[in-house]
């Protein structure tokens, strides 16, 4: 008897603590927090192997060919042909470069490069005649002001690790309010667990953060780089904030947290103040993110599996997007209202990057658009590609001729080639009217 009364009384107190455990907010909330920071930085580390740096302090070249099919009246004469383009730039060797032609059935029609440098202009067209022109003058492009499109997703994650672990040494219990409700995204009850932002609350947050990155020397010199700063005026930026005082009148901000009842399981996470939230929860393989101002919702993001469908509320008829990708390979569909018109449509993508300076996207679009009287079909096939650090082709600029000196025969020749070139393509009206406009 003794046995099972000692028995029965443990049994209770396990099950005591471990209710107590499951529903401590405390406890939940740094869990939460790990776990929301392990998906952001699991999603940091995909975005880094997709992207590559646009850095235009080494050499850049962005190249691709586009094709399109429309039965709208004002653009059918330009179907049936493909375009190709290159857009270089040389920082190092201030150059920059700009390339067009038009083919048919694989077949150049029209062609034209540019070269542009910091007091010359060269021009080359293999179809209109041989060699180089040249027209000198200074230029306004200033080659020192090309910088890096660079998105440092190292600092981002040191940056984001010590906010991490300050948010979680912030956590206190007696901050919460608890209660058992239910929430869009989710079957079955939830308790929810809410804590104020207020005066109090975000003057010792404010206070530990701006400590937790002077303390860190790493994540401190990370937030400069990510704001462009010197560490020194970040490190005085923050220590002005210590110094700062919160409003009285500044509102509250709620976070509240989403679990499951009985395992402690994190399901959601809220934002809100007393007109907006913006709200995500996830059960199984599917999620919801949720804005909503004045309760009116301004933006949904459901996700299941593979699929993604984002729904964008405007004054209007929402615009709705489905997007199914795997294996950075995706397919989309879309409709977007524009006052008494709708367009709507089907895609696919691809991405694919390669050795971290090389890039290559696929794009397919079909579109329709429609206004209640006409329906206009439009149709895109394109691809693009980027490369860092390759250098522009050389360019031989020994035997290039000045504009100014050609003869006027030259000159002719050189139009009466253009309008030859051109000769049964849209360019024809389109180049003529340009030269006697």
């Amino acid at each position: 008897m003794i046995i099972l009364t000692v028995g029965i009384v443990l049994l209770i107190g396990l099950f005591i603590g471990y209710k107590f455990f499951l529903t401590d907010s405390k406890t939940l909330y740094t869990k939460a927090i790990d776990k929301f920071y392990g998906q952001f930085e699991e999603s940091i580390q995909k975005a880094d192997s997709l992207l590559i740096d646009y850095d235009f302090t080494k050499p850049v070249v962005i190249e691709g060919n586009v094709a399109f099919d429309t039965d709208m009246t004002e653009l059918q004469a330009y179907t049936g042909y493909n375009y190709d383009y290159r857009f270089g730039i040389d920082q190092p060797n201030e150059q920059m470069e700009l390339y067009l032609g038009m083919l048919e059935d694989d077949s150049l029609i029209l062609d034209f490069l540019t070269r542009v440098t910091p007091t010359r202009v060269y021009l080359a067209s293999s179809k209109l005649f041989d060699g180089l022109l040249y027209e000198d003058g200074v230029n306004d492009l200033d080659f020192s002001s090309l910088t890096s499109i660079h998105f440092d997703f190292d600092a981002v994650l040191s940056v984001g690790t010590t906010l991490r672990d300050v948010l979680k040494a912030q956590v206190k219990e007696q901050n919460f309010v608890k209660k058992t409700t239910t929430v869009e995204g989710f079957d079955g009850k939830v308790l929810a667990h809410s804590i104020v932002l207020n005066k109090a609350v975000v003057t010792d947050l404010k206070n530990a953060l701006a400590d937790g990155y002077l303390n860190n020397q790493s994540s401190l010199e990370a937030l400069a780089s990510l704001l462009g700063a010197s560490s020194d005026d970040v490190k005085t930026m923050l220590e002005q904030l210590k110094e700062t005082e919160v409003s009285e009148d500044m509102g509250e901000l709620t976070i509240t947290l989403y679990t499951t009842q009985f395992t402690g399981t994190v399901v959601g996470l809220e934002f809100s103040d007393e007109d907006n939230f913006f709200r995500y929860v996830e059960q199984d393989n599917k999620s919801l993110l949720v804005m909503n101002s004045l309760d009116e919702d301004l933006l949904k993001v459901e996700t299941e599996n593979n699929t993604s469908y984002l729904t964008l509320y405007t004054e209007e008829e929402p615009i709705t997007l489905k997007v199914t990708e795997n294996n950075n390979q995706g397919t989309l569909e879309f409709v977007v209202p524009a006052g008494e018109a709708q367009f709507s449509g089907t895609g696919t993508y691809s991405i694919e990057t390669t050795d971290n300076a090389r890039q290559v996207i696929d794009l397919v679009l079909d579109v329709k658009a429609e206004n209640g009287m006409e329906v206009i079909n439009f149709s895109l096939d394109t691809d693009m590609s980027v490369t860092v650090g390759e250098k522009l082709d050389e360019m031989n600029t020994s035997n290039a001729v000045a504009t100014d000196d050609l003869t006027e025969e030259e000159m002719n020749q050189i139009l009466n080639d253009l309008v030859s070139a051109i000769s049964g393509t849209p360019l024809e009206e389109l180049i003529t009217l340009f030269m006697y406009s």
